[in-house]
């Protein structure tokens, strides 16, 4: 993991993101911080209500619905959607690192006093803060720090951008590879139902969010 969040900060665009900082932008930047990190992590309520088996499933879904931007698809969307990449860029960056120190507090208040039939959770927030910083935080500075220090890091990073952003995403893909390989005799043993439905869910959240999304945008406008 760390690797991935360090290509993205040795890939990472001053330049572009100060196009998201100017002032017309702000109202888009401000929305989009607003349903990040405060209105999509609240649908984490719903999902831990649903009566899934095992409760793995359910609790996987709600730490879902707490994750940020995903690096590298979100401003992949919308550039094929011709949308606005620098603040796409910037949205994606942000809300990463401050979700750093917002997820370990959503975990607690989520599964605060909740009954997980018997799933063991142990939410250690400053251990997870730790492991979160190092994980992510640390990584993309580290990189981001390297192309600012270093020109011919800059070149390197510019010239070999595509492949840059192709070892990421091969990357985040072995991670949900492994993933599931470790998992690999539960979920041989659930229903296939199960499955089928966390996959539907998953889906459904995503759509969810694209229609509030699209209802509250056009209100607006």
């Amino acid at each position: 993991m760390a690797i991935v969040f360090f290509i993205s900060g040795l890939a990472l665009n001053t330049t572009e993101l100060r196009k998201a900082m100017k002032r017309e932008s702000w109202p888009s930047v401000a929305f989009g911080f607003l349903m990040i990190l405060l209105v999509t992590p609240a649908l984490g309520f719903a999902m831990r209500e649903i009566p899934l088996t095992p409760p793995a499933f359910a609790v996987g879904l709600t730490i879902f619905c707490l994750v940020p931007t995903t690096l590298g698809i979100g401003v992949a969307l919308v550039r094929s959607c011709k949308g606005n990449e620098a603040i796409a860029l910037l949205l994606t960056v942000a809300t990463n690192m401050v979700g750093v120190f917002t997820m370990p507090l959503y975990l607690k208040l989520l599964f605060l006093n909740f009954d997980t039939e018997g799933l063991s959770l142990n939410i250690n927030i400053p251990d997870l803060l730790l492991k979160l910083t190092l994980t992510i935080l640390v990584p993309s500075v580290l990189g981001k720090a390297l192309r600012e220090l270093f020109r011919p890091v800059e070149a390197f990073a510019k010239k070999y951008r595509t492949h840059l952003s192709l070892l990421s995403t091969t990357n985040l893909a072995c991670i949900v590879w492994q993933t599931l390989s470790g998992a690999r005799d539960m979920l041989f043993k659930q229903r296939a139902s199960m499955i089928v439905s966390v996959i539907v869910l998953s889906a459904a959240v995503h759509v969810f969010y694209l229609i509030v999304n699209h209802i509250i945008v056009k209100c607006v406008v």
